[in-house]
């Protein structure tokens, strides 16, 4: 199981947007939602990053999604580009298969400084 969770700010072209624009926008992205879930692609949910968080991003907003398998991953990044989500907001991705807290800890211990 895959987990992708995307962080993200509103750039100035979408902020400067007259509203119905917006609205054709997030049309597009609910439609596309929609479309993610019927191939297996989950919602955990969505939300504003809150302020107080400590070492901050410097963005506004959050989403976490369970994805089962990597090609879907793939699918699910090639969406979100031809959506042209990227052009509306700024964006930072990070993805990865979900493994026990103690594998996690223990790939640290054998972690070296030239790379990773």
């Amino acid at each position: 199981m895959h987990i992708v969770v995307e962080i993200w700010t509103p750039k100035p072209a979408f902020l400067d947007t007259p509203p119905d624009i917006r609205e054709q926008i997030v049309g597009s992205v609910q439609e596309g939602v929609s479309q993610m879930a019927a191939v297996g692609i989950t919602t955990l949910g969505w939300g504003r990053i809150a302020p107080t968080e400590d070492h901050p991003s410097g963005h506004d907003w959050f989403a976490v999604w369970q994805i089962p398998t990597a090609e879907l991953v793939d699918t699910f990044f090639a969406g979100i580009t031809e959506s042209g989500w990227y052009e509306w907001f700024d964006q930072i991705n990070v993805s990865g298969q979900l493994e026990t807290v103690e594998d996690v800890l223990k790939s640290h211990l054998s972690l070296r400084a030239e790379g990773r």
